[in-house]
């Protein structure tokens, strides 16, 4: 029977299977984490590139922009996704989720967090684009509404598209 190399307590099978020792929370083999396939999933994610894309455009969850006047407004734009886990992705999570359990402190699920950030960045980029799509500089009254069901997550942005324009120069302009 194999052993923990940390406590040196017997490992079961089910421990061997998720790669964790559950006496001491040791990770019995680190390369493990390093899952290619999970890397690719992550290459393929939103994670973060609507932000560099999309950093000319302003995004608010108020109904105005300080220093700005709406000059246009170009109405209601959406992003809505459907986030579900996939196997393997699900077998990560937990793992990670696992893990962070066994910190014996208060925080936050990290595998449960990168499916709400996947999500979360998918949406934000479908707004974006469709905003943009109709000339918009900016989306004001940001609001968010999700639901969770048991292997998925469905979230929904939406906000008023608009052109905007600083106060200095509106003042300037002539209509």
């Amino acid at each position: 029977m194999e052993r923990c190399p940390e406590c040196g307590k017997p490992l079961s099978k089910e421990m061997i299977d998720v790669n964790m020792c559950w006496n001491c929370g040791k990770i019995l083999d680190e390369t493990l984490l390093e899952n290619p396939i999970e890397e690719v999933e992550l290459e393929d994610s939103f994670e973060g590139e609507w932000e560099k894309e999309y950093a000319d455009i302003i995004l608010s969850t108020a109904p105005l922009v300080e220093g700005y006047r709406i000059v246009k407004q170009y109405g209601i734009v959406y992003g809505e996704t459907v986030f579900r886990h996939g196997f393997l992705t699900s077998l990560s999570e937990n793992i990670m989720n696992t893990i962070d359990s066994f910190k014996f402190s208060p925080g936050e699920m990290s595998g449960s967090m990168r499916l709400i950030e996947r999500a979360r960045d998918h949406a934000y980029e479908k707004m974006i684009k469709e905003a943009k799509g109709r000339g918009a500089n900016a989306i004001i009254a940001v609001q968010t509404n999700n639901t969770f069901g048991a292997d998925f997550m469905y979230l929904q942005l939406c906000g008023t598209a608009v052109y905007i324009m600083p106060e200095a120069e509106f003042e300037k302009v002539q209509f």
